[in-house]
C-alpha cells in the first residue's frame, strides 16, 4: 500500500529498553566505520591535494551523518523534533558539498557508484511511500546502502 511520505517507524524500545529504534540505530555503523576508514584512506592517498581534501570532507560528513542518525534513532520517540535536526544537518551539508563540487566529482564518479547512489535513493523513497518495506528493514537498508554509496564516491574522488 502506498502512503504519502510518512515512513512507518520502527516500534520503539522493542529490542531493548535503552534504545528507541534499535535496528535504525545499529545500522548507522556503516556510516561510522566506512567514514573512519575513508578518513584514513584520504590521508594515505596519492591523489591531488584538492581531491584528498574533498574526499576527507565527505568522509567526515559521513561520520557526522552516522552520529546524528544514531542520536535521532536512539532517542527518537521522546525528542523526535529536537533530534531530527541532528539527523539531517550532515546529510544536507553532504548534498551541498557534492552539489558545489559537481564539476570535479561527476567526471570521477564510476558506474558502480552511480548505481549504488541510485539504489540507495530508490530505497529511501520506497521506505517513505510503500508499506511493503516493513519497518525497520527499509530504513536499515537505506542506512547501509547510502553509507556504501558515500564511501564509493569518496573512493572515486581519491582514485
Amino acid at each position: 500500500m502506498l502512503h504519502f511520505w510518512s515512513r512507518i517507524p520502527e516500534k520503539n524500545y522493542a529490542v531493548t529498553p535503552y534504545i528507541a529504534e534499535y535496528h535504525n540505530t545499529w545500522s548507522n555503523a556503516g556510516f561510522l566505520l566506512l567514514g573512519i576508514w575513508g578518513v584514513l584512506q584520504a590521508q594515505w592517498s596519492l591523489a591531488s591535494e584538492h581531491h584528498r581534501a574533498l574526499a576527507l570532507k565527505l568522509y567526515l560528513l559521513m561520520i557526522g551523518c552516522g552520529i546524528g542518525s544514531v542520536i535521532h534513532h536512539a532517542i527518537a520517540s521522546k525528542y523526535y523534533w529536537r533530534t531530527i535536526g541532528a539527523d539531517y544537518v550532515c546529510i544536507v551539508l553532504s548534498i551541498l558539498t557534492i552539489w558545489t563540487n559537481a564539476g570535479v566529482i561527476l567526471p570521477l564518479m564510476s558506474l558502480e557508484t552511480q548505481l549504488w547512489i541510485s539504489f540507495a535513493c530508490g530505497i529511501f523513497v520506497l521506505d517513505h511511500v510503500w508499506s511493503g518495506l516493513r519497518a525497520p528493514w527499509g530504513h536499515v537498508i537505506w542506512h547501509l546502502s547510502s553509507a556504501w554509496a558515500m564511501y564509493c564516491l569518496g573512493w572515486d574522488i581519491l582514485c
